[in-house]
C-alpha cells in the first residue's frame, strides 16, 4: 500500500472517529439532561435519589464483575477481532 493510500486511510478513520465523538457527546448531553429531570421529579416525591443511584451503581459493578468472571472462564475472549489493519 502506498504512503498516499495509508495516509488517506488514516485521515478517513480519524474524520469518522471525530464525528462519532461529537455525536456521542451530544447524546451524553441529552442523557444527562433527562437524568436531571427525573432526579428532580423523584426528589420532589421524597425519594432519596443519591441512595437510589448508589444502589444502581452497585448493581452495575456487580454485573460487570460477573460478566468479567464469565468471560475469563470462557478463555478470555475479548470479542476483539484478530484482523490486521492495513499497513
Amino acid at each position: 500500500m502506498s504512503n498516499e493510500e495509508r495516509m488517506g486511510y488514516h485521515k478517513g478513520a480519524l474524520e469518522s472517529l471525530v464525528n462519532e465523538k461529537i455525536e456521542l457527546s451530544r447524546l451524553l448531553s441529552i442523557v444527562d439532561s433527562l437524568i436531571q429531570r427525573h432526579s428532580k421529579a423523584l426528589q420532589e416525591m421524597g425519594v432519596d435519589v443519591e441512595k437510589f443511584m448508589e444502589n444502581v451503581q452497585k448493581k452495575r459493578e456487580e454485573k460487570t464483575k460477573d460478566m468479567a468472571q464469565k468471560n475469563h472462564r470462557k478463555g478470555g475472549d475479548t470479542g476483539l477481532s484478530d484482523e490486521r489493519l492495513p499497513e
